[in-house]
């Protein structure tokens, strides 16, 4: 009967698998495991796994490099879901939101039940934030706010009709 606490090695194979996921979704350890509480094996956290990548330690237990493999494994590329957004989208953006009127852009995304995965206030923050050094948004986000802003603009001039 094999202990619940064995470990299998990390090979340089696995590890090369795992530093090639991160770098696939341009997904951090902390992101990945960030929410999962409910899911995640007992004892599994992002300093581990970043112990693993670094080759700092060399086994883990089986459910936890499972779980890591898997979760990452499931995420999309990178290219697939982050957009390089330019100054001139960016301020399609912040002129859709200003037409808005609301004085809180986050009272334009409160309540709404259709948020897109991973969408906070600092998703919102990036995708208008004016600094060139902020180039890359989330496409999902950046899709969703410019849908919310019409919706609410088409819905604001049919109340004025």
């Amino acid at each position: 009967m094999s202990s619940p606490n064995r470990h299998i090695s990390i090979t340089e194979e696995t590890r090369a698998k795992l530093l090639a996921h991160r770098e696939r979704t341009g997904i951090s350890t902390m992101r990945l495991l960030r929410g999962k509480k409910d899911t995640l094996p007992k004892g599994l956290n992002s300093a581990l796994v970043n112990q693993w990548l670094k080759g700092a330690i060399r086994s883990a237990r089986p459910e936890h490099l499972n779980f890591v493999l898997v979760e990452w494994g499931k995420l999309p590329d990178k290219s697939e879901s982050m957009l390089q957004i330019s100054e001139a989208s960016k301020t399609h953006l912040r002129n859709k939101l200003k037409a808005t009127g609301l004085s809180s852009i986050r009272n334009l995304f409160r309540g709404r039940n259709d948020l897109p995965e991973g969408f906070t206030e600092k998703s919102m923050r990036i995708a208008i934030n004016p600094n060139p050094s902020m180039r890359n948004v989330n496409k999902a986000h950046y899709d969703y706010m410019l849908r919310v802003c019409d919706e609410y603009l088409d819905m604001k001039s049919k109340v004025k009709r």
